[in-house]
């Protein structure tokens, strides 16, 4: 009879003080994508690509690996395979921001600009208040001539980031391009009062 007592207090104290001795289950592969994150921290490329497959081979629904694989890719200039890895990440899990949001910059590095466009967008979508998506977006709208959309850019990723002088600067260089010079100064002036360095 007094087991049963026993039993409820054992697994009251495992579960209310003990929370923290639980050991949560890793996703397969994860070892080797810590170590290819390691190894492209330290510019490592070749070798983080081989640690990321690693983890691919272990499992090959890894997202996270995937993307990864895409970025060491795209640091050695093999865009072409750095959009195949993003798109199998993508593919995976479509909410990954950070896939999206590189492969809009390898389409951006490979003149594919409107297809950027549509990863940055897909990117916005997940995460509107992500201001360095928006800010990549208006650069690749000003690059295009497209200069109305670009600065509607820059001010979406102002408004998530006040302090944002990359942002700033860009829609000054936009405002200029259209003739609004008294604004492009403000703008300029909000990027150096930012830390922007003066040219």
């Amino acid at each position: 009879m007094r087991v049963l007592p026993f039993l409820i207090l054992l697994a009251l104290f495992s579960t209310v003080v003990m929370p923290g001795c639980t050991v949560a289950p890793s996703t397969p592969g994860e070892e080797w994508y810590k170590k290819g994150e390691s190894l492209k921290s330290m510019g490592r490329y070749e070798e983080a690509i081989a640690a990321y497959d690693k983890a691919i081979e272990i499992n090959p629904r890894y997202s996270r690996a995937w993307c990864g694989k895409g970025h060491a890719l795209s640091a050695l200039g093999r865009n072409e395979e750095a959009v195949t890895a993003y798109d199998r990440a993508i593919e995976i899990n479509p909410g990954l921001l950070v896939a999206w949001e590189l492969k809009g910059d390898v389409l951006e590095k490979m003149g594919r600009y409107e297809e950027a466009i549509v990863a940055y967008d897909k990117a916005i979508e997940i995460d509107p208040s992500f201001s360095r998506t928006w800010y990549e977006k208006g650069n690749v709208l000003k690059g295009l001539g497209r200069y109305e959309e670009a600065i509607g850019a820059y001010d979406e990723a102002i408004k998530h980031d006040s302090g944002y002088a990359k942002a700033w600067y860009e829609k000054g260089d936009a405002l200029k391009a259209l003739g609004r010079y008294a604004e492009s100064d403000t703008a300029y002036d909000k990027a150096w009062e930012f830390g922007y360095p003066r040219t």
